[in-house]
């Protein structure tokens, strides 16, 4: 798995993650926790997002690790939860980030209208993007 991750096919929506002026500038990224469910569910950052896939931050620490190819992801907005939609996505390239996780590029594994609605629905809407964009991760 090593694809170029500058290689896109499709135009993207960028997400990122906006740090309170208390923080400073060493934080790191926070890692969503999660009650235990019958599927071990892996919690990750959405980074940016096209029709095509998306790139994803997961932690780097070894029982977290994104090792399969295939996932079946939920992808939910930070400050509006109820905007969310299922994908099937293949892991095309993964690489360490230092301090900061495994950085992974996911193809979606067919056409997805409901990323393509979110999408569509937030790139109307300059100047009140989301700040962030989480998603949970099932190996299959």
């Amino acid at each position: 798995m090593s694809a170029d991750p500058e290689k896109r096919t499709e135009p993207r929506l960028a997400f990122t993650l906006v740090r309170a002026e208390s923080e400073g500038a060493d934080a790191g990224p926070v890692w969503e926790l999660s009650a235990a469910t019958e599927e071990p569910r892996l919690h990750a950052w959405v980074l940016d997002m096209s029709l095509g896939g998306m790139q994803i931050l997961a932690p780097a620490r070894p029982h977290t690790r994104l090792r399969a190819t295939v996932y079946d992801v939920l992808v939910v907005a930070g400050e509006a939860p109820h905007e969310r939609f299922d994908a099937r996505a293949r892991r095309i390239w993964s690489r360490d980030v230092a301090h900061l996780g495994q950085l992974n590029g996911f193809e979606f594994e067919s056409p997805q209208p409901q990323a393509a609605a979110f999408l569509a629905a937030h790139s109307a809407r300059p100047g009140t993007a989301l700040k962030w964009l989480a998603c949970q991760l099932v190996a299959r």
